[in-house]
Parts: structure tokens; C-alpha cells; sequence
């Protein structure tokens, strides 16, 4: 459904219509039948109705044929054409194919009024001017697509539940998402909600209650409008936008189309940063890529670039950079292969006050390619990509690496004591491999090396947790006043950066690992 109203979108002239009593037109075999006709409700009979299209389409293979049977929604045809000339063309093709079968069209909706008047004359046109188009209010007079309206206060009562957050957000029906900067907050009240771990009916308390009419009331006021046709002439189209952000509240991207001077709304998509029960939540680069994820999807959409320049569009580049203290994601760019266009995806800023018409068309400076940011693909392909040991070796060479804390890669509760070092030591053993030619990968048994090592690294890494301080002291210049447990067992890091103590079996003819 959402790839029709993209392909309906991007033509100049949009119509739809709709097939008059559909499932009642259907006969079934004897055979088969507990009805004559298909019943309207049954789970089958949307079913049952597509099949019976798609057959007499497929007696006829013409472009419009097929264009038919892309953009067809159980009854509802959404579509359009550059001209006149092909709109009357698919008028009649569709109505001489679909008579064939037995089955009537009505209330057809034109943006142009000549054909409008056309469909008047024959008594099959819509004779309102806002038709709905796949729960959407198209606007023929003014060629603008809509909201349906929604009424909140009915769940906005003095004493809200979980329950009513819910069903008011439901009611919500935004398949483009038009009104995110509104709706997303209204799905991290409910989020929050949930954490509290509130009854359905037990009424919320005075913060989310008092946040809950506020979202209310601004939602309900929102009646953004956007032009059905991106720019009157696909042909106008240059480059595709896509932002993608992230905060450790939620996350999303959102597409914009441009012809060289004006920018159009294409579409969001807004998602809630997942909770991970009582363990580490999602890092904020984390969140950053799954935007990217989406983001590049919307880029890369088949139904978009189809209905637009049949242009293929091309994952080229995810880079990473580091700070000293933490890892950012950088940029990532998506590489129109066009002799003319270029599609970027780079993280900006997603939260936004009330919404406003205006931001329909996209930051003010997106118009003008003087103002775009500047970065360029080879010098983000040099990056080196460090870890934390290196930095902080960087930041500071007369220490010793910190250690990598792998607890924060491997789930230790899910292993016992062995699984879990035979686990560690073939995640190491992979990454040693990847650092070679495949014919070279080790594919052997591990040995009895490699589940040592394994064991090593996790014994480094609980005292890297849970001795930070005694570890802090030991790897540095040892300045500073020095930790009790320091000096009570006399420890000291040895060549493994494993802490170790000494005493008098220190002068024991004794191994180490003993």
C-alpha cells in the first residue's frame, strides 16, 4: 500500500477508482462454494477477488495491464499519467478489461478537470472533491493530500489510562508519516509508560497524565497538507534526500526529493529506540546505523525510483570515526549512479517543534546546493578505524592498552564456564581469520592454546571491571595515591596486562600458571 501511494505520488496528473460492488460480482464453483457469491468479510475474499483480477489482466500483457495490477488495492485503483492523451487511454483499456469480466467501475477522480468532466458525462465520476485514497484525503481541487480526522478526547479524560494512550495513538492512521516531530513523543510516553509497569486501567500518574494532554491537544490540531504531485513533472526530479538521526530515545529518517530549486516531502519513518530488559540498552552509535538501516531502505526503494527515473541506487560507503572517548558514526552516503544526481544520507536533527506546514518542504537551505555540506567519499575511505586501546594509547603512550572488555560483546549468561571459553576462543579465531585470505582461515579443532587465551581474556576482563581502580594505578605512572588493595597483596600487572600478586611464594621455584 505504501508503494502505491509513492508510484501515485510521482505522476502528473493522479486518479483512482473503484470497482462497484466487487465481491458480490465473483461467482464460486459448486464444488468449492458454502456461498454463491464471495461473502464481503471473509478472510478469503480479498483473496479470492485478486486472483480473479490478476487472471483477466494477464489476458492482455500491455503496459497498462501491468501498471493495473501493480497499483490495484483489493478494489481501489490509485494510479496516474503524464498526459491527457495516456489517461484517457488507461480509462478505456481499464474499463473495456475489467467489463470483460463482468465487473463495473465508479466514482472516478481525476485531478484534471477536463477528464473530470469526461467521467461526469458517462456517470462514473466521484462528484466530491476530497476522495479518499487508501485512508488518506485527497483534495482534487487543490491537488493536496491530507489527514483523515481524528478525535483524541475521547481518550483525554481527567484521569487517563495505559488503555487510553494506546487506543488514541491507534487511532492515528499516518501511513506516509506526515506528523512525526507529534507522533513520536507519543510513543515514548507509552513506552515510558510500559516501563512503569502500570495496570491497563490504573490511572496514569500527574507527569505522563499531564504530558499525555499535551500530546493531545497537538495532535489534534495538526493538519498538515502536502501536494500529491511531488513537483507537477516527474521529469523534474533530480535527487533524492534521506536524513537519518538518532537519540537515545528514538531514531528515524526522513526523504526529500529535489528538482534544483524546490524541495518535496516524500516520506518519514520514525522508530522508538528498543529496550533491552535490565541490560546494557542500545548505544548511541548503535542507534545511529539502525537509522542508517532504514534510511538507506527508503533510498533504495524500488517503487520510488521506478516511478520516478528507473535510476538504481547503490550502497557505496559506511564510514566510522573515533573520538578519545567514544565511537561516532560519521557519515554514510548513498551513491545515485547518475551522470546528474547524488543521494546523501548524513545524520541531522530529527526532533522538531509543533509541526508547521512549512517544514513539509524540508530545511530552508536543502534548496540551494551552495549550502549543502561538504564531504567527499575519498577522504572518508581513509579513516582508520581504532579501538579503544589505541586511542587511549595515543592519548597516553607511557601507559599500558586498556583491555578490551568483551563481557560488553559476549552475553555470559547465556554460557556456563566452558561453553562460554570454546564461544570466545572461535570469536577470536574468526577475527583472526577475517584478517587473511579465506584459503588460509583456520577451519581446525580449537587447541588447547586458543581456550586458554580465551580464558585469559575473560579473567582480564573481570578485573578490568570490578578492580578498575587497582587497574587504573598499575597501568599508569603509578602517581597518585595508591589503592589498599595495591599494597595489602602487593600486586603488579605482568606482560599479559593480567594482575598478579606477590608474596613469599613469588620465590617458589613455582610457574606462574601454577
Amino acid at each position: 500500500m505504501l508503494d502505491i501511494l509513492l508510484r501515485f505520488r510521482a505522476h502528473r496528473i493522479g486518479f483512482s477508482s473503484d470497482i462497484e460492488k466487487a465481491f458480490h460480482k465473483v461467482q464460486l464453483h459448486e464444488k468449492d462454494r458454502d456461498f454463491i457469491l464471495v461473502p464481503f468479510g471473509a478472510n478469503s475474499s480479498p483473496f479470492i477477488l485478486n486472483s480473479v483480477i490478476k487472471k483477466h489482466l494477464k489476458r492482455s500483457s500491455t503496459p497498462i495491464s501491468v501498471d493495473i495490477e501493480s497499483n490495484i488495492y483489493v478494489d481501489n485503483l490509485i494510479s496516474g499519467s503524464e498526459t491527457r492523451e495516456e489517461a484517457l487511454k488507461y480509462y478505456a483499456e481499464f474499463l473495456s478489461t475489467f467489463q470483460a469480466a463482468s465487473l463495473s467501475l465508479q466514482s472516478w477522480a481525476f485531478s484534471d478537470p477536463f477528464l473530470n468532466e469526461r467521467a461526469i458525462s458517462e456517470g462514473v465520476a466521484d462528484v466530491s472533491t476530497l476522495t479518499k485514497t487508501l485512508g488518506l484525503l485527497w483534495n482534487r481541487s487543490t491537488d493536496t493530500l491530507q489527514l483523515p480526522l481524528f478525535f483524541l478526547s475521547p481518550f483525554c479524560s481527567t484521569a487517563p489510562t495505559k488503555r487510553d494512550v494506546l487506543r488514541g495513538l491507534s487511532s492515528i492512521y499516518d501511513p506516509l508519516e506526515f506528523i512525526t516531530p507529534l507522533s513520536i513523543p507519543a510513543r515514548i510516553l507509552i513506552q515510558e509508560i510500559w516501563k512503569e509497569h502500570l495496570e491497563w486501567d490504573d490511572p496514569l500518574p500527574p507527569p505522563f497524565a499531564d504530558r499525555w494532554f499535551g500530546l493531545c491537544s497537538s495532535l489534534s490540531n495538526a493538519k498538515p497538507k502536502v501536494p500529491r504531485s511531488y513537483f507537477g513533472d516527474k521529469s523534474r526530479v533530480k535527487s533524492l534526500h534521506v536524513f537519518v538521526d538518532a537519540s537515545q530515545q528514538a531514531y528515524g529518517t526522513v526523504a526529500y526529493l529535489l528538482d534544483g530549486h524546490n524541495s518535496s516531502f516524500v516520506m518519514s519513518k520514525p522508530r522508538v529506540a528498543p529496550l533491552k530488559g535490565n541490560g546494557p540498552q542500545l548505544t548511541l552509535p548503535q542507534l545511529e546505523l539502525m537509522a542508517a538501516d532504514i534510511g538507506t531502505r527508503i533510498a533504495a526503494s524500488a517503487s520510488l525510483y521506478q516511478s520516478l527515473c528507473g535510476l538504481i541506487v547503490k550502497l557505496s560507503y559506511i564510514g566510522f570515526q573515533k573520538t578519545t572517548d567514544r565511537r561516532t558514526f560519521s557519515s554514510l552516503i548513498v551513491s545515485q549512479r547518475s551522470s546528474n544526481s547524488s543521494v546523501f544520507i548524513k545524520p541531522v536533527g530529527i526532533t522538531a517543534p509543533l509541526l508547521q506546514i512549512r517544514q513539509i518542504c524540508g530545511p530552508p537551505w536543502l534548496s540551494s546546493e551552495k549550502e549543502w555540506p561538504q564531504w567527499s567519499v575519498c577522504s572518508l575511505s581513509q579513516v582508520k578505524i581504532l579501538h579503544l586501546a589505541e586511542i587511549s594509547t595515543i592519548a597516553a603512550p607511557d601507559r599500558l592498552p586498556l583491555p578490551m572488555d568483551i563481557s560488553t560483546v559476549i552475553d555470559i549468561a547465556r554460557f556456563n564456564w566452558t561453553s562460554l571459553k570454546r564461544t570466545t576462543a572461535y570469536v577470536f579465531r574468526q577475527l583472526s581469520n577475517f584478517r587473511r585470505p579465506k584459503i588460509e582461515w583456520n577451519q581446525e579443532f580449537l587447541s588447547t592454546t586458543e581456550l586458554l587465551q580465551a580464558k585469559l581474556k575473560w579473567i582480564i576482563s573481570f578485573q578490568f571491571r570490578f578492580l578498575a581502580k587497582e587497574y587504573e594505578y598499575l597501568r599508569g605512572d603509578k602517581k597518585g595515591r595508591r589503592p589498599a588493595l595495591v599494597s595489602q597483596l602487593d600486586l603488579y600487572l605482568d606482560t599479559d596486562s593480567l594482575i598478579r600478586c606477590q608474596g613469599r611464594l613469588n620465590n617458589a621455584d613455582l610457574s606462574s600458571e601454577a
